[in-house]
């Protein structure tokens, strides 16, 4: 387990993800990107999950920091009733990673 940042963006994720990694000198790692039209109640239920399980490293402000790992994340999400009956799919198709 390690220090996991569980959040959302308006924005283009991917933008998202450069822009901190740009604030943290490239010390951040990506193993999970999760698009989905419920974002907001899917990242409330991941965090109420952690929650649950003490797994928030502070609860000060709106803290997204846990103490967690990838495989745990999307386990999860795949099992939330925000995602039941869904697919997995790859988004963008063209990005290049």
């Amino acid at each position: 387990l390690w220090r996991c940042n569980i959040g959302i963006t308006e924005r283009n994720p991917l933008e998202r993800i450069k822009e901190q990694i740009d604030k943290n000198k490239g010390n951040y790692i990506v193993p999970l990107l999760v698009c989905t039209t419920e974002d907001h109640a899917l990242e409330s239920y991941v965090h109420g999950v952690l929650k649950k399980h003490k797994r928030q490293l502070t609860d000060e402000g709106r803290n997204e920091d846990f103490q967690t790992c990838p495989s745990e994340v999307a386990d999860i999400v795949f099992k939330s009733p925000h995602f039941e009956g869904k697919k997995i799919g790859f988004w963008p198709k063209d990005q290049k990673w």
